[in-house]
């Protein structure tokens, strides 16, 4: 399968289909630069695919805080949709991101963290 669907062409349909979510754009973005620097090279297109791939997940976002996980969720998704993540690949990228965030739900809150009630006050 070719991962050079019309979102990463030059093509006038590109504009009409390029991602709205700026961590997608950015991923798309970074997928294409490997991919163009890889073909100026000459390397074939399966190869500059894959090296295009492994560019895309390390635009990703980071799971340090809600919009990270939310936009890596999102460029897992997209990345699976075109084609530069591998299904079983994204499948363990969303259980990161599933992980990443029930951690964040568990998180001790600052007003909470003295282990005192939020509604006492401080005597």
């Amino acid at each position: 399968m070719s991962t050079t669907p019309s979102v990463h062409s030059n093509s006038d349909s590109a504009t009409k289909s390029a991602p709205t979510n700026p961590a997608i754009a950015r991923c798309c973005a970074a997928w294409q630069r490997r991919f163009n620097a890889e073909k100026e090279k000459g390397v074939g297109n399966i190869f500059a695919e894959g090296y295009a791939a492994a560019s895309y997940r390390d635009a990703m976002p980071h799971l340090i805080d809600f919009e990270g996980i939310r936009d890596f969720i999102a460029c897992t998704g997209h990345g699976m949709l075109i084609g530069a993540i591998p299904v079983e690949k994204g499948a363990k990228l969303l259980y990161a991101a599933q992980v990443a965030q029930s951690l964040l739900n568990r998180q001790p809150r600052p007003d909470r963290a003295a282990g005192r009630p939020k509604s006492l006050p401080d005597n």
